[in-house]
């Protein structure tokens, strides 16, 4: 009889085998399995699972999915291989590295505003092309002004965060109020009594920076609909 708190183990087992056969859309499969069957508690095995997840996720070329995967795998256990991918493939932002810095910059930019025009629709999606059209060119234009503006080579991504989240793009309203968007939440560590800065650690005890961690920008493909 298989033990319940056991049956993880077993697409866990079948995932890394397709993932060794170069077969990552079944690997996926079974490592979902096991992530569903793998008990809470249990937050050793748990870490194994999602560290092999976020390379089934690498290998199928969604990397954002793949850095979520690390991050949630390091937090759980600090002793795997997690944190040295995360170092390897995140960049100044916290998002997927890119071929140069200059994607970099341009994937967190367009990340910070798409996620700024999705909030102010009810649905919190894109709908058709001609919106993602629109709104991809919205926040291309505003890029273009930002890289006349600034020599961003020349400054540290801390500062260009801030650049890039005091932007600001008048989005069309789709039947919502067109309505500024409140400021950037500012993070603090209360246990310290000080604002976190760029480089802290982070304040939930991961060990990882903080703009890796709980700060990190999400990609636009880790929100909702956003894929353009």
């Amino acid at each position: 009889m298989i033990n319940k708190a056991s049956c993880w183990r077993i697409p866990y087992e079948k995932g890394k085998n397709y993932l060794s056969r170069h077969n990552p859309e079944m690997a996926l499969k079974c490592f979902e399995t096991a992530i569903a069957a793998c008990p809470v508690a249990r937050s050793r095995e748990l870490s194994k699972v999602l560290f092999y997840l976020g390379i089934t996720f690498k290998k199928l070329g969604m990397s954002s999915c793949a850095v979520k995967s690390w991050c949630v795998s390091y937090k759980l256990d600090k002793n795997n291989y997690a944190g040295a991918l995360l170092r390897r493939h995140v960049n100044d932002y916290g998002m997927a590295k890119q071929e140069n810095r200059e994607l970099d910059d341009w994937r967190a930019f367009y990340a910070i505003h798409l996620a700024r025009y999705l909030s102010q629709k009810a649905s919190g999606k894109l709908g058709t092309d001609a919106e993602k059209d629109m709104i991809w060119d919205l926040i291309l234009d505003a890029w273009k002004d930002i890289r006349n503006s600034f020599k961003l080579g020349e400054i540290t991504p801390e500062i260009k965060l801030g650049i890039f989240r005091k932007s600001r793009i008048v989005f069309p309203s789709f039947n919502v109020p067109n309505v500024e968007p409140e400021n950037d939440t500012i993070a603090v560590d209360f246990s310290r009594k000080k604002r976190i800065s760029f480089g802290d650690l982070c304040c939930c005890g991961s060990g990882l920076p903080y703009i890796i961690c709980c700060g990190r920008i999400a990609d636009q493909n880790e929100l909702p609909n956003g894929v353009i």
